[in-house]
């Protein structure tokens, strides 16, 4: 499961993974790593087609369970939590990250790891979908504005960790650009793009510590 991850403040990084157009007027927020109900940067594609960067709080919650989901299966179309939200392209959305931190559990013992794409701490993106959960049926107030990460079933973080669900990753604008703009039923039934397959984290750096190793930290400011 994971429960933590940093972004880099560097706003060029970030517009890049999804070449943002609209960019925030506020700094990034330096205060992390974000975890559950953080108000976190994602992108997102409204309805003028123009990529813009928001403020959004990690976790969506239903009128059954109140309790924020910070992940969603991607093949779990029933789910009431999201089923409605992947009707029009602005409430899906790109979630831009520098690392992240896994928890796991191994019998009796717990493992804590880190990942990072490359020892340059390069922005790659959680695939996600937003709503707005305040009365309101737009994205007007980012206040309102809450995402969750979607996994892909079946696949495998690592031979030794078993079958568990990872996050679905885009690695670069283009991945990014093929799920923000086809339509949810012609990306899952037609198009099947290739950061649909990746079924593990093996191609991460991975740091098997609780916290983030304190000399990478200054590469995410």
């Amino acid at each position: 499961m994971i429960d933590q991850f940093f972004l880099t403040t560097d706003k060029s990084k970030v517009y890049s993974i999804a070449n943002v157009e609209i960019g925030i007027a506020s700094e990034i927020p330096d205060r992390q790593p974000f975890s559950l109900n953080s108000l976190v940067p994602i992108i997102h594609f409204p309805t003028v087609g123009k990529s813009q960067l928001i403020m959004a709080r990690w976790g969506i919650p239903s009128d059954s369970d109140p309790a924020a989901a910070p992940f969603l299966s991607f093949e779990d179309n029933g789910n009431p939590r999201w089923n409605r939200l992947l009707d029009f392209r602005k409430q899906k959305c790109v979630i831009p990250v520098s690392s992240f931190r896994r928890v796991a559990r191994h019998g009796a013992e717990i493992k804590t790891s880190w990942y990072c794409l490359d020892r340059n701490l390069s922005v790659f993106g959680f695939v996600g979908v937003a709503g707005e959960f305040g009365g309101r049926k737009t994205l007007q107030s980012e206040s309102d504005i809450r995402f969750s990460i979607l996994t892909r079933q079946g696949g495998s973080v690592s031979t030794e960790s078993g079958n568990e669900s990872i996050p679905i990753i885009v690695k670069n604008s283009e991945e990014s650009l093929q799920w923000m703009y086809p339509p949810y039923s012609v990306i899952k039934e037609q198009i099947r793009p290739t950061f649909l397959e990746r079924d593990s984290l093996d191609d991460f750096l991975r740091f098997d510590v609780k916290e983030f190793p304190a000399g990478a930290l200054h590469l995410l400011r």
